[in-house]
């Protein structure tokens, strides 16, 4: 049933009624359930997938997955909408370590995600800068 109103939504221009009301009901379900259902969103759209995580999900290894996919997939634009998504629900600190250790592992996506990681770095957050200059050492 909410599976055929997701493919339906898809299938059509965008209309920010019918996604809020997508959103409410994924909210409700089961939130394994509702992680496989937002996969379907996101291979068709990415950056929709991303949004309908950011607002419906909490666990964060569900965010972790995101992340690592984001790091081996994605490409110099899109990985900014990824880190903006991860690091709603795990924090600059942890995504950035994240990212730290992944350099040998997703080499493209190290340097794009360090591309554009300057840029959520919390306001006056001394303990996330002293993370994000230990890049420059790595």
């Amino acid at each position: 049933m909410i599976e055929n109103e997701i493919r339906q939504m898809l299938s059509q221009p965008r209309d920010s009624n019918i996604e809020n009301n997508l959103i409410k009901k994924l909210r409700k379900l089961d939130e394994n359930y509702a992680y496989d259902l937002i996969k379907i969103v996101f291979w068709t759209n990415v950056s929709l997938g991303l949004m309908y995580s950011k607002r419906v999900l909490r666990n964060s290894n569900f965010f972790l997955e995101i992340l690592n996919h984001g790091m081996h997939y994605a490409d110099a634009s899109i990985i900014n909408l990824y880190l903006d998504c991860c690091i709603s629900n795990l924090g600059f600190k942890k995504v950035a370590l994240i990212i730290r250790d992944s350099k040998n592992t997703y080499p493209g996506g190290y340097k794009k995600a360090l591309y554009w990681l300057p840029r959520h770095l919390p306001k006056d957050d001394i303990k996330s800068a002293k993370i994000l200059s230990s890049f420059k050492d790595s």
